[in-house]
């Protein structure tokens, strides 16, 4: 237990300060950082320490804030087809520090699974 909380904390940490080895990505999301056309899904969401990437939008990270439940919450700028907009995202690592969990404040119901995209 004292090693999961551990490891738990060092992600928290390393998202809190953007020093981390990402990327973190759904299945869809880690096949297009791999360069494999399962990318090119909707669905697809990669977590690199400094910017979010959806299908279509890039969001770059505008400040991190350490929460005290050990979540962390990211202040980003989105850009995608045309438009501009300003998003907030929760990132909560999960106890066993091999996955973390998405959300954006404005859809706190719509958690994505995140994992950390293997090397191939």
């Amino acid at each position: 237990m004292l090693k999961q909380t551990l490891c738990a904390g060092v992600v928290a940490v390393s998202f809190a300060t953007g020093v981390s080895a990402f990327p973190y990505g759904n299945e869809a999301g880690c096949a297009r950082y791999h360069g494999k056309a399962a990318g090119a899904s909707d669905a697809a969401t990669l977590a690199y320490f400094d910017k979010i990437e959806r299908h279509e939008s890039s969001c770059p990270v505008l400040s991190r804030t350490a929460l005290g439940n050990g979540d962390v919450r990211l202040d980003v700028e989105c850009s995608g087809e045309g438009e501009t907009w300003r998003e907030v995202y929760i990132v909560s690592v999960n106890p066993n520090a091999d996955t973390l969990t998405l959300f954006s404040e404005r859809a706190p119901d719509y958690k994505i699974e995140l994992s950390k995209c293997a090397d191939t």
